[in-house]
Formats: C-alpha cells, structure tokens, sequence
C-alpha cells in the first residue's frame, strides 16, 4: 500500500481531506493548499501548534503602528467575546468556512467602521456566501447592547471600541494562521482557546492571546 498522492512512499496519516491515508511529505506539502484539510484533523493542529511557536514575520503584522492597551482589551473583553462566538457559531454550522473567509468579513468591518468614522456611509460587505453572512452577523452583534461591568448599564459599543476589536482580531487572525490558501489556522486556535465557546472563557483575553 503506498500514498494516496505521491504513490510512492509508505502512507502513515489518515487524510480527512481525502478520506485515505497519506506520507507525512505529501500531508506537509499540500495541506491547505490542495488539501481542504478540516480545522479538526490532528495533523494540523500538531503542525499549527508547532508554527505558533516561531515569532510572527514582519510582513504578516497588522498596523503595528495602532497602540492597544490592556485597559483598552478590558473595555472591550464582552464585545471581543460576543464577535468570537458568532465566528465559531458560523464554522459550527459551516465547516467550510476558512480563515480567508474570517478576514474578509473582520477586515470588510473595519474597513466600514473606519469609513463610517470620515462621515462615509456604504456597503462594506465582501462578496461570497460565508463571507458576506459573517459580515452581516458581526455587524448586528455590533449593535447589541453589552454589559460590559456587573452594575453598568447595557449599551452598544461605541465605533472607537468596535475598531479597536477589529484591530486586535485582525492581528490575532494574522498570528495564527498560516494565510496559506485554505489555512484554518485561527479557527484552529478558536478550537483551542474556547473548547466550548468563548462566552465560557473564565480568564480575560490578553493582547497576545
């Protein structure tokens, strides 16, 4: 029995992709590149838990320039958490969604947010099917009323704290996907962080993750 790609050497990984089993070369070759690999399979969470250990390159870092503080990640810790779980809720229904698919919709709002900021109004929405609802889901979370403190009254997040979520889950994105072309690497680390979903997060979420 040989690889299911290569043919050539000794097949050790089950594929989920494919469905049949495949040589380590072959799995580090062509995952998430022609492999759909799924955010579960075992073989790339090892290889992301691995890459997540080697510093972030240059190239790879969103507006570096945009300073958040801790202050800043309290502030916002219940709307990050509420914009977290509409994206997971999303790849619970849809496994098809993609780390390409989150940073359309992420950077689609930001990019409106900021607009809107100049005193410019208009549809910001990326085209594609999962793209386009996940924008749609995080622009309605956007207006629901947070309480953000035990005695603070519920209010929407203002735009300077909707900015400042969308900066920080940009770079966390960024962080921990391998951007490759159907990378899973940031729903990999949602899968990680929040094993049942992130309103069960029981430490406050920091500006490294």
């Amino acid at each position: 029995m040989s690889c299911a790609l290569c043919e050539r050497r000794k097949p050790r990984r089950d594929c989920p992709a494919l469905s049949r089993s495949i040589c380590g070369a072959c799995c580090g070759r062509y995952r998430e590149l022609t492999l759909d690999c799924p955010a579960t399979c075992p073989h790339l969470v090892a290889a992301y838990r691995y890459e997540w250990q080697r510093p972030l390159p240059a190239a790879q870092q969103f507006r570096p320039d945009f300073h958040l503080t801790r202050r800043q990640m309290e502030e916002n810790q219940a709307l990050l958490l509420a914009l977290l779980e509409a994206v997971q809720a999303l790849h619970r229904r849809q496994r098809d969604l993609s780390d390409a698919d989150v940073a359309a919709a992420l950077e689609s709002r930001l990019q409106a947010l900021e607009t809107e900021q100049s005193g410019l109004i208009y549809d910001a929405s990326p085209a594609g099917g999962l793209r386009r609802e996940l924008y749609r889901q995080l622009a309605a979370i956007e207006q629901t009323p947070i309480q953000a403190a035990a005695l603070a009254p519920a209010a929407a997040a203002s735009r300077e704290q909707r900015i400042v979520a969308y900066v920080w889950l940009i770079r966390i994105l960024r962080t921990y996907s391998s951007m490759r072309a159907r990378a899973r690497g940031f729903l990999v680390w949602m899968n990680d962080r929040f094993p049942a979903h992130p309103a069960a997060l029981s430490s406050p979420l920091v500006l490294g993750a």
